[in-house]
């Protein structure tokens, strides 16, 4: 670059941010806009040449963050953070939403913070040691579940007067429902603890002079 006509005495130079870009030279000077650098620069008569206020740049790169949630109506905000070269940069991002990151060239891995003991553990898809490349973009995917819990609610009617339960098995374990004496009808239930998405059976073991009557699941 190179300006002509100047009168003497003391100038500022800084230059005009691009998008995509940063600043990599000057490393100190006057302050310009977009927190980049300039110069001081005295120009002693109009007929001087002031060399070497050299300006230098180098091209960012991309990094887009997915987030994908299971069920897709869920409207849970989490929170992913970017770390990597002069980086630590977290932030919300919504269901089934991105955030876009413009960086410097280097390697980043991309974290979520715990988002509950009601999520499954997030699964991270090119999300550890990610290249972002000077003007290409890279991409991670942080997909949760959401989990689910199963009551079992046993009804009973009828006379009990005895100290039997009613046990149960299947795919929820083996667990008891304690009875104790009562008479005409009563009722007990049990909550699993959360699960994953997907069918579970549950299995009671008759009990003697008992009929299982009904089932509703």
């Amino acid at each position: 670059y190179e300006f002509t006509g100047l009168a003497a005495g003391n100038y500022t130079v800084c230059e005009d941010m691009q998008t995509g870009w940063q600043q990599t030279n000057p490393a100190t000077g006057p302050s310009c806009a977009g927190s980049t650098k300039g110069y001081s620069v005295n120009v002693p008569s109009n007929s001087a040449t002031v060399p070497n206020k050299n300006f230098g740049n180098i091209q960012r790169g991309t990094l887009v963050v997915n987030k994908v949630v299971y069920p897709n109506t869920d409207t849970s905000i989490f929170t992913v953070t970017v770390t990597g070269p002069n980086t630590n940069d977290a932030r919300p991002v919504s269901a089934n939403n991105s955030q876009t990151y413009s960086l410097l060239a280097g390697t980043y891995s991309v974290t979520e913070t715990n988002p509950g003991q009601s999520w499954a553990a997030p699964q991270y898809t090119n999300c550890t040691d990610v290249v972002v490349s000077a003007g290409q973009t890279a991409y991670c995917t942080i997909t949760n579940t959401k989990l689910g819990t199963i009551t079992v609610i046993k009804n009973a009617v009828g006379e009990f007067l005895g100290n039997e339960s009613f046990s149960f098995g299947g795919d929820l374990g083996s667990f008891s429902l304690p009875s104790g004496p009562f008479e005409d009808t009563a009722s007990w239930s049990k909550a699993s603890g959360w699960l994953n998405p997907g069918q579970y059976t549950v299995t009671e073991t008759p009990l003697a002079n008992w009929d299982i009557t009904d089932i509703s699941c």
